[in-house]
């Protein structure tokens, strides 16, 4: 089963959250989602929960990414990190910078398509942006991947929903993707792509900053392609990645 869950208030997005899960503990998964709203301390007067039935003969199995977490004294250096982050991956410097500009301004609902090249929005509905759908993790997989990344510091929720993600963007054909939260208490983001995996960096915003988003960084010949991948088709992350220093 699918199970997503947005929460808004009036037109605008506030926060969202998606799985993939066994068809028995969809229900307990429901009641998870529709917590996190209140956790997050999000004002929504709109939640809407979807379940949908996936065919398990078109779900892809995937690897996590390998995980890095690295740690600045300001948001400054975490910044021109994921810069760095982005252009290791193959994506230009102009590019990078608009892609970064974007995860600083108000949350939408989805993440913005760019061109690895120029910068330019490529998905079809820029102020929705594009919702990446059907993706978890195999029961045991996600309990090994928490216990690694616990052991390591990293044991808040996001980061491990954020992996799913990242691990499922990183086999669509994008060349790179860069996130930051919009929760005002959570003030990590990540770089990632088939090159350097999954970089964890903190701070990149201050405390109290509602500000967030997902950028994804493709070729534009391909970017049609990616975006079927992200919405459509379900991906399982079956395998936990190697977390490192």
């Amino acid at each position: 089963m699918s199970v997503r869950m947005r929460a808004s208030r009036g037109e605008k997005h506030l926060s969202g959250e998606e799985t993939l899960v066994p068809r028995r503990d969809a229900r307990r998964t429901v009641r998870t989602l529709l917590s996190r709203p209140v956790e997050n301390g999000t004002e929504s007067d709109k939640i809407v929960l979807t379940r949908e039935r996936i065919d398990g003969k078109s779900v892809r199995e995937v690897a996590a990414l390998p995980v890095r977490s690295l740690e600045f004294g300001e948001v400054g250096p975490a910044r021109e990190e994921m810069r760095s982050l982005l252009i290791l991956s193959g994506v230009s410097p102009e590019a990078a910078a608009k892609g970064l500009r974007h995860i600083g301004r108000r949350p939408i609902a989805g993440a913005a398509i760019l061109d690895a090249v120029t910068g330019d929005r490529l998905d079809p509905k820029p102020s929705k942006g594009v919702r990446v759908t059907r993706v978890g993790w195999a029961p045991r997989a996600r309990a090994a991947q928490v216990r690694a990344l616990a052991k390591s510091g990293v044991r808040h929720h996001r980061a491990i929903e954020a992996l799913a993600l990242a691990s499922k963007i990183s086999r669509s054909g994008a060349v790179a993707e860069v996130c930051r939260s919009d929760d005002p208490a959570y003030l990590a983001g990540y770089a990632a792509s088939k090159k350097i995996g999954y970089v964890r960096l903190t701070p990149v915003k201050e405390g109290g900053d509602a500000r967030g988003g997902r950028a994804v960084f493709v070729k534009r010949r391909e970017a049609r392609a990616v975006i079927s991948f992200l919405v459509e088709r379900p991906v399982v992350v079956d395998r936990p990645g190697s977390v490192g220093a």
